[in-house]
């Protein structure tokens, strides 16, 4: 129990330590960067960007290319969802809503609100960014206009 200290045998494993370290951190940068979607954000000459988005009560929107006859089934947790397609090309729309909830309109920031028009046919020209919006459904409940007699 004199009074050497341990020694650990690390002394010429360390460049082994540090290079399985950076190699590591290599493997995590690529996995990483190998699960990103690709970008659609990006546009050319000719393309225009389309968002969608959708408030509180939106199901699911379908949005068809009339164009290319390209179509997706978005639901709510996939918006807001971009993607391009080319100026001209005309895109419908159409909202689906939850339980308890109506389709009110589409709102987009720079043309205003169509109320009511689902689903909707529009030409694109520019980059768009359209809300599907919706409001909460209430079913009124009867009531009676009359007490009701109970004989014995």
């Amino acid at each position: 129990m004199g009074g050497d200290p341990v020694k650990m045998g690390f002394k010429g494993n360390r460049i082994w330590l540090i290079a399985g370290l950076i190699g590591l951190v290599v493997i995590i940068g690529i996995i990483l960067a190998a699960n990103q979607p690709p970008s659609t954000s990006k546009t050319t000459a000719g393309q225009a960007t389309v968002t969608i988005n959708g408030e509180i009560g939106v199901g699911t929107v379908r949005v068809t290319n009339m164009n290319t006859g390209a179509s997706i089934n978005l639901t709510a947790v996939d918006l807001p969802f971009r993607f391009n397609c080319t100026k001209g090309d005309t895109i419908q729309a159409v909202a689906s809503t939850v339980q308890d909830y109506a389709f009110n309109s589409w709102f987009f920031d720079n043309l205003g609100t169509f109320d009511h028009h689902n689903p909707l046919l529009l030409k694109v020209n520019g980059n768009l960014y359209m809300t599907a919006r919706c409001q909460i459904y209430i079913v009124p409940t009867p009531t009676l206009t009359e007490t009701p007699t109970l004989e014995p």
